[in-house]
């Protein structure tokens, strides 16, 4: 949560964006009081966080007298993987109509922060992949778990697969080569994924 905090103040000060952050951690009651004092004097709302909290925030903001529909709501997660179902049902919840634009998910890691990040074209992508079975195979292969995909910057890191397994360069607070983070996994180019949508 402090990796992604301090990138948001980063990125909001290079744009010289007019951005507040309210970082209440998983304090249910502050996030609500904020979500129905604060949030409604915004242009709009970005609510981070563990998917499942998240997701309890969602389902009981109705009952504390928030209305989500008028808070131009947009979601991002970090720390689990999740479904499509997932988040078309928070999606919904919360009044997004456009889950490839107003949804994301980080990839990332304890020891590396964020690695990689869902962009539209990968919420596509992995939509599509979900309702035939052919295109699913031919991405991701025979695994039942739900998979991530993501895009990421090789200027930042560099992921490799190595017998099935990530293994991951990167130049951060503590310098990674070749690290085995855990997961497995492989990488794809732009033109591979292209050819395999055609």
């Amino acid at each position: 949560g402090i990796i992604t905090l301090r990138s948001f103040e980063i990125a909001a000060q290079r744009m010289n964006a007019p951005v507040s952050f309210l970082p209440t951690g998983y304090n249910k009651e502050q996030i609500f009081k904020a979500l129905l004092k604060l949030a409604p004097g915004f242009d709009q709302t970005i609510l981070v966080g563990y998917p499942p909290f998240v997701k309890e925030v969602i389902d009981e903001a109705p009952d504390m007298g928030i209305d989500l529909k008028k808070l131009n709501l947009r979601l991002m997660f970090a720390a689990e993987a999740f479904t499509e179902t997932f988040r078309n049902y928070v999606a919904e919840r919360a009044g997004i109509t456009n889950t490839l634009l107003d949804t994301l998910n980080i990839y990332g890691s304890a020891d590396l922060g964020a690695m990689a990040y869902e962009t539209p074209l990968c919420i596509l992508v992995r939509k599509l992949a979900l309702e035939d079975p052919l295109l699913y195979r031919d991405l991701f292969g025979q695994i039942e778990k739900t998979p991530t995909l993501a895009q990421y910057h090789p200027e930042f890191i560099e992921f490799e697969e190595v017998d099935g397994e990530l293994v991951i360069t990167s130049d951060a607070a503590l310098p990674l080569v070749r690290y085995a983070i855990g997961d497995h996994g492989g990488m794809f180019t732009y033109e591979a994924i292209e050819a395999i949508m055609k």
